[in-house]
């Protein structure tokens, strides 16, 4: 779990999404982990911080990493997790720095729903907004989990699949009920 949910002040918000969760999941569920308490001040911090809780991951074998985020309500643009980062400027570059800061041995796929719109008005006004999680997003997620889940020999490859399915259908449903905007949650499915 990362973002301004990691602080302490948000742990009555993150018993109630591990609640929601396990309701649907019909199993417990709850965060495992979160990201160190740091000071961010931009979507570059953000990220860094995302990479150093993935390096952090030592013996995890295979993660998968999906990234719900606005990074501070910022486009994918004119940004960097470091000095020596030559800038975000999609999606990709994204998942590929978090790929990149993978302990040695670990098998990384990161997968980012970039939870973010902007639009200009019909007077002019320039909008920038948190997006939340959408229709869009959610299919793009199955299809990350499916395309990512491990082959596991007792269970057949569509089984895989239908659980990658309902669990990030049971995300996106919990999540839609508790937030009015997205902040960055990481997950390891």
């Amino acid at each position: 779990l990362a973002s301004s949910w990691r602080h302490p002040r948000h742990a009555a918000r993150v018993e109630r999404l591990e609640r929601m969760l396990s309701e649907r999941l019909g199993r417990d569920f709850a965060f495992h982990a979160r990201t160190a308490l740091v000071k961010e001040a931009g979507p570059g911090d953000r990220l860094r911080c995302i990479g150093a809780h993935v390096a952090r991951q030592r013996g995890a074998g295979r993660l998968r990493v999906l990234i719900l985020e606005d990074f501070f309500v910022s486009k994918l643009e004119g940004w960097a997790p470091g000095s020596h980062h030559p800038g975000i400027r999609s999606a990709a570059d994204v998942e590929a720095y978090v790929q990149r800061c993978a302990p040695e041995g670990a098998e990384v796929s990161a997968k980012l729903l970039h939870c973010y719109d902007e639009w200009t008005t019909p007077c002019g006004v320039h909008v920038q907004a948190g997006a939340g999680l959408s229709e869009e997003g959610v299919g793009a997620a199955e299809l990350f989990f499916a395309h990512a889940a491990p082959s596991v020999a007792k269970w057949p490859a569509q089984l895989s699949a239908e659980r990658a399915r309902q669990a990030v259908a049971t995300f996106a449903v919990c999540w839609a009920g508790l937030l009015s905007s997205a902040p960055l949650m990481c997950l390891h499915v």
